[in-house]
């Protein structure tokens, strides 16, 4: 698919989402109770009600907001992360047009809000859906590359036998970061409908927090990655495992996507798209990584196993 067939299904993506509400507006507003149930508690009872008018007009308004933002940024062609931009108005329009979705489908021949159950199913649909529809706008849209060189196969640095040496590097994602922000507020929003959907959706921000940035040591004896300011998640490579260290541009859909990923090429720690260190273990498996000046780690790894075979 060439370039502007994919912007068009793009934007249709994000003028889809006020549509939407207005189509489940004309196709059920006559068949579900006036006010409509807008909140479920944790025993998925309801706690709370909306007239249909405020309620349409809310989610309408957001999803057209978030559609306007998606599509202005789409016009302007600007390079600020376009796609970033875009993915997360298309995340948001779509957010409550699946809430709405969820009332309208669940309340279509009640006489009262009070009869309304809400199957935990839904919960799932009003979290896929939007993330769906930011994928989707993901895969749509070019993104932002570079090539980075191939990082020497040797080393040229000469360490001492007894030298102390370590080296320290970091990569965070501003995406996560913002991600994981957007979570929250949506957590926020959500836990005004349903307490269950909320709450998930506050501890999927949290994870993003906790990910949006790993630390990468390199030491006499091992390559250790660790994720988040809390270093919960940890992965140790001995140096006797590893063969050797390369510059690599890392595409997270070829290493199975971000965050800790096991794939056909191996293991990854990926929070960007962006140059990274990729470590050949004596296996034949590869373990990569994003990190900033991963030259630097290159060389320090390839040196210090340069200085083992040679005191071998």
């Amino acid at each position: 698919m060439t370039k502007t067939p994919r912007v068009a299904v793009a934007a249709t993506i994000l003028l889809a989402a006020p549509l939407a509400v207005l189509l489940l507006w004309i196709r059920y507003a006559n068949a579900v109770p006036d006010p409509v149930p807008t909140h479920w508690d944790g025993a998925d009872e309801v706690d709370g009600t909306m007239s249909l008018t405020t309620f349409t007009l809310v989610v309408g308004g957001v999803a057209a907001i978030g559609s306007l933002i998606g599509l202005a940024v789409l016009a302007a062609r600007a390079h600020l992360r376009i796609t970033e931009v875009v993915v997360g108005a298309g995340w948001l329009a779509w957010l409550l047009p699946s809430v709405y979705l969820t009332v309208m489908v669940n309340a279509r021949g009640a006489t009262s809000a009070g009869e309304v159950d809400l199957g935990y199913q839904w919960v799932a649909v009003v979290l896929v859906l939007p993330v769906a529809a930011a994928a989707a706008l993901w895969w749509l849209l070019p993104r932002q590359s570079g090539e980075v060189p191939v990082g020497p196969p040797h080393s040229s640095l000469a360490l001492g036998e007894d030298e102390l040496v370590v080296w320290v590097g970091q990569a965070r994602s501003r995406v996560l970061l913002g991600l994981a922000s957007v979570a929250a507020t949506a957590g926020a929003v959500l836990t005004i409908w349903s307490s269950s959907a909320g709450l998930t959706t506050l501890g999927v921000a949290l994870l993003l927090s906790l990910m949006h940035y790993l630390t990468v040591r390199v030491d006499r004896e091992a390559v250790t990655v660790t994720w988040g300011p809390l270093r919960f998640l940890r992965h140790r490579l001995p140096l006797d495992t590893l063969a050797g260290a390369r510059v690599e541009q890392i595409e997270p859909l070829r290493w199975g996507g971000w965050g800790y990923r096991i794939s056909t090429r191996g293991r990854a720690a990926v929070v960007r798209r962006g140059p990274g260190l990729v470590l050949s273990l004596r296996t034949g498996s590869e373990f990569a990584v994003t990190v900033e000046r991963p030259e630097e780690a290159v060389e320090l790894v390839n040196a210090l196993l340069a200085d083992r075979r040679t005191v071998g």
